[in-house]
């Protein structure tokens, strides 16, 4: 009897875990899904941005009034340079890239770019551009949370000459019951919320001697802020155009 009562006790206990562990899963299932529906549901006539409430970016990012991720490798001045950028009308605009040399490639069934880690590692920021035949808008209704675990699990180490344009994107966000409008900044040491840059002078130049995989990303892209542990977006977004 008192082995059965034991067995019956370590089986309820088990199934408590189990069902904790379920519910944690489905909560992060369901804000994971929630970004991507916001992304899913933004104007699709210009750039958008969405982002973690204010409560969960303050929890992430530890209460940061600027959030600033640098970037592992910061951009040199002699890595800024200017070329062509086309929007999504086919309008050509001059505007400036950044390059440089990448680790990881990734891929999803409509699109493929790469993972660029911030200085900790912790962040990584992705940028994909659309296959041949398919638009920004397309690759956004593709999206999934499966999608997203799949691409980050699946980076393939590649050496990519990458040439990222710069730019900026407002967004709007209700802190203490006002509204304020941030803006997020994709420029040379990294990504910013609230904050201005600017390039260092000193320029070391080196070359991979394995022939590259090459990426200009001139034309519309999607970009997301992940978390490296839990491959969590906390921004994503599309680019249209650039002015």
């Amino acid at each position: 009897m008192k082995n059965t009562m034991k067995g019956m006790w370590i089986f309820v206990f088990v199934l408590f875990l189990f069902q904790t562990a379920c519910g944690e899963n489905q909560l992060y299932e369901q804000e994971h899904r929630t970004l991507i529906e916001q992304l899913k549901d933004s104007d699709l006539e210009e750039n958008a941005l969405v982002r973690l409430n204010d409560e969960d970016l303050d929890r992430i990012l530890q209460g940061e009034e600027n959030t600033v991720f640098t970037w592992e490798y910061i951009y040199l001045t002699c890595a800024i340079h200017e070329d062509d950028f086309i929007c999504r009308d086919g309008v050509t605009n001059t505007v400036e890239f950044m390059s440089s040399v990448e680790d990881y490639l990734v891929k999803t069934e409509n699109a493929k770019g790469l993972m660029k880690p911030y200085v900790d590692e912790t962040y990584q920021f992705v940028i994909l551009m659309p296959n041949d035949g398919v638009t920004v808008l397309e690759l956004v209704s593709s999206l999934s949370n499966e999608t997203i675990d799949t691409m980050i699990e699946n980076k393939e180490r590649a050496i990519i000459y990458a040439n990222i344009p710069k730019f900026e994107i407002s967004s709007f966000s209700t802190k203490n019951n006002q509204k304020q409008e941030v803006f997020f900044r994709v420029a040379e040491r990294g990504i910013l919320e609230g904050a201005k840059e600017t390039a260092d002078d000193e320029c070391p130049c080196g070359i991979p001697l394995l022939q590259p995989i090459r990426m200009y990303f001139d034309h519309p892209f999607l970009f997301l802020v992940i978390q490296t542990e839990t491959r969590k977006p906390i921004y994503m977004g599309y680019v249209l155009e650039l002015p």
